[in-house]
C-alpha cells in the first residue's frame, strides 16, 4: 500500500470521525458568524503565527463578535470596545470563569489558586485576601522599600512593558524630549526618581497608558478579547504612538488603563481584572521614569531609531521580536549614581 493511500485513509477516517462528533455533539448553537472551520484543527491555520493580528484582521471581514473553533473547543471573540463591555460589565457574571484546561488544573493544584479558580465562595475568599492583604494602597506604601530592592536588582515581571515603552520613545525623540524635561521640572538634576514624584508626572503617566495600548502584556484577554485597542473606530491614528492622546483637552483624557474603559484592556475586566495590577502600573511608572531621567539612551552603532525594528513576538507576554540593544549616557550629576535616593 502507498504512502499517499495510508495518507487519504488516514485524512478520511478524521473526517468521518469529526462528523459524528458534530452529530453526537447536537444541534448546532445560535452563535456569530466567523470563518469556516476545517477538519479537526478547526479555525487554528485562521490565526496565524501572531494570533492578536490574526483575529484583528479576521473581525474586519467577521464584525466585532466572532466564532471561531480551535480543534473542539468553541470560542466567541470581542473586538470592539462595545462588545467587550458586554462581556466584561453587562453579562459579567456568566463569563467570569476560566474555561476547562487539564494543564491549567494541572498547574494550578486543580484550580485552587486565584487565577484559575472558578467563580465562587473559595474565588471570593482569594480575591478579597490579595485586595486586602497584598495589593491595597497601604500594602504597597508599606512595602516600597521593597520595590525598590527590586529595581536595583533588575528583577521585575513588567519587563516586557518597559522594553517596549523604552523602544517607542528612542523611535520618537519628540516624546522622549517632552519626558525628559517634564522630569527636569518635577525631580531636577541632582536626586532619582520616587514614587512620591508619580502623581507629579501626567506626561509620563500618559506614556505609560500608551505602551500598554500598543504593547500590552498579555496581547489577548483569552479568550474573549481581542484587538479593541487598535480599533480605528475608537482610536485617531490608532498605530501611532501619540501619549498625548490622553492628556487633558485630547479625545481619551477620561480613559484609563485599569478596565474601567473597555477601549484599552492590558490587565483585563469585570471580576477577573487582574488583581496585582495597581503594583505592575507603579513599578512600570517607576522603572521607565528612571530610566528616562537618569540616562539618555542611543542604538548601538548608530542605528537610526525610524528604522527601529518594532514587530512583535507572541507568546504568554507580548515579546519584541528582536530584542532592543541600547547604550545608556549618564545626564544627572555625578553624585546621583554614587548614591541611593
Amino acid at each position: 500500500m502507498s504512502l499517499w493511500v495510508i495518507v487519504f485513509a488516514t485524512v478520511a477516517a478524521a473526517t468521518l470521525i469529526y462528523r459524528l462528533l458534530k452529530l453526537i455533539t447536537g444541534p448546532s448553537l445560535p452563535l456569530p458568524r466567523g470563518p469556516r472551520p476545517w477538519p479537526i484543527v478547526g479555525n487554528l491555520p485562521h490565526m496565524g503565527p501572531a494570533p492578536h493580528q490574526g483575529l484583528a484582521a479576521l473581525a474586519k471581514t467577521y464584525g466585532p463578535l466572532m466564532h471561531l473553533r480551535l480543534g473542539s473547543v468553541d470560542m466567541v471573540v470581542a473586538a470592539s470596545a462595545a462588545v467587550a463591555e458586554q462581556f466584561f460589565k453587562v453579562h459579567d457574571a456568566n463569563f467570569c470563569s476560566r474555561p476547562h484546561n487539564f494543564r491549567t488544573a494541572y498547574l494550578s493544584y486543580n484550580k485552587q489558586n486565584l487565577v484559575f479558580t472558578p467563580n465562587g465562595p473559595l474565588w471570593r475568599f482569594l480575591r478579597k485576601l490579595s485586595t486586602v492583604h497584598v495589593f491595597s494602597a497601604k500594602a504597597m506604601d508599606d512595602f516600597s522599600h521593597l520595590r525598590q530592592d527590586m529595581f536595583t536588582a533588575g528583577s521585575d515581571t513588567s519587563s516586557s512593558t518597559i522594553e517596549w515603552a523604552l523602544a517607542e520613545l528612542i523611535k520618537n525623540p519628540r516624546v522622549m524630549v517632552q519626558v525628559q524635561e517634564e522630569l527636569n521640572i518635577v525631580v531636577g538634576q541632582d536626586r532619582l526618581v520616587t514614587e512620591l514624584d508619580l502623581p507629579h508626572l501626567p506626561y509620563m503617566d500618559a506614556v505609560v497608558k500608551e505602551t500598554l495600548r500598543l504593547h500590552p502584556p498579555t496581547p489577548l484577554s483569552l479568550p474573549r478579547v481581542a484587538e479593541q485597542r487598535r480599533d480605528p473606530k475608537e482610536w485617531v491614528g490608532p498605530f501611532e504612538f501619540k501619549p498625548e492622546r490622553f492628556l487633558p483637552g485630547s479625545e481619551k483624557v477620561d480613559v484609563d488603563v485599569r478596565g474601567n474603559n473597555f477601549e484599552v484592556l492590558p490587565f483585563g475586566a469585570g471580576r477577573r481584572v487582574c488583581v496585582g495590577m495597581n503594583l505592575g502600573i507603579r513599578m512600570v511608572q517607576l522603572f521607565i521614569a528612571t530610566l528616562v531621567h537618569a540616562f539618555d539612551w542611543e542604538l548601538e552603532n548608530g542605528f537610526d531609531p525610524k528604522k527601529l525594528n518594532m514587530d512583535e513576538a507572541y507568546g504568554l507576554t507580548l515579546q519584541r521580536a528582536v530584542p532592543l540593544v541600547v547604550h545608556p549616557r549618564p545626564r544627572l550629576s555625578k553624585h546621583v549614581y554614587s548614591s541611593s535616593p
